[in-house]
């Protein structure tokens, strides 16, 4: 929907700033083997409805398909968690840089967008 271009990198686990992250597997890594993300230039709002609508989207039609039946409650329920995670981890990131404020507030924002998308889809169960 939106364009961002990726600023730069930072380890997930160690928190810090990686300006060359190396590929192991199809994943970013760090030289200490951690997963590394990318911090998304762009403003939080183009942010948030790009990822509010990359989980509407597969979450709505879950739900169509499976209108009502006990798996659709449990891909909801799994989405809420691990969006809980994502949220949790952006509360947890150290916030020493600047690269990792925006990326921990990129995870929370993109965690809120993605709850409002299964509460969307959880009240269409409902009715």
């Amino acid at each position: 929907m939106f364009s961002s271009q990726i600023d730069g990198y930072v380890c997930l686990t160690c928190g810090v700033a990686i300006e060359r992250p190396t590929t192991d597997s199809g994943h970013l890594r760090c030289p200490d083997g951690h997963f590394v993300d990318g911090v998304k230039s762009g403003p939080l709002w183009a942010t948030a409805v790009n990822s509010h609508f990359l989980a509407l989207l597969p979450l709505a039609a879950i739900a169509v398909v499976l209108r009502g039946h006990w798996t659709s409650w449990i891909v909801l329920s799994g989405f809420v968690v691990w969006s809980a995670y994502m949220f949790v981890l952006g509360v947890l990131l150290p916030r020493d840089q600047v690269e990792i404020r925006a990326i921990a507030t990129q995870f929370m924002v993109t965690a809120a967008a993605r709850v409002v998308a299964v509460i969307a889809v959880g009240l269409y169960l409902l009715l």
